[in-house]
């Protein structure tokens, strides 16, 4: 599950986010925490895409190398040619790949156009159900 919280400055946002960690941990689950004030004036997908792009880094940080194969091999699986899209959207998605196999499937541009809207929501919950 993910959730945004928003609220007006000094109301209580990060000591929320803060008081839910521990126990989000322990349950194996992620939290990642960033402020919009970075991205305040970028579209609410700009946001979404940002917060997964970062759980991306956290897979590789918390999970085993076995854990990663499986999750790449499932991508590859899932996405196959179009895992440069993936990787478009999600930058960091390259870190969860191990050695040539990176290369193999990231590195590849398809002649295909972008992802519209519906395209990216396609392929994060793709990405999530995944992961």
């Amino acid at each position: 599950e993910a959730f945004i919280i928003r609220g007006w400055s000094g109301c209580g946002k990060s000591s929320l986010v803060k008081s839910a960690f521990e126990p989000v941990t322990v349950a194996g689950g992620y939290v990642v925490s960033m402020k919009l004030d970075d991205i305040a004036t970028a579209s609410p997908l700009v946001v979404v895409t940002s917060a997964f792009n970062e759980l991306c880094l956290l897979f590789k940080e918390k999970l085993s190398d076995w854990e990663l194969h499986l999750i790449q091999k499932e991508l590859i699986r899932v996405f196959g040619i179009n895992l440069p899209k993936l990787a478009r959207i999600l930058p960091n998605v390259k870190y969860m790949f191990t050695g040539q196999t990176s290369s193999l499937y990231l590195d590849h541009e398809t002649n295909q156009p972008d992802l519209n809207f519906r395209g990216i929501c396609f392929a994060i919950q793709c990405f999530m159900r995944i992961v």
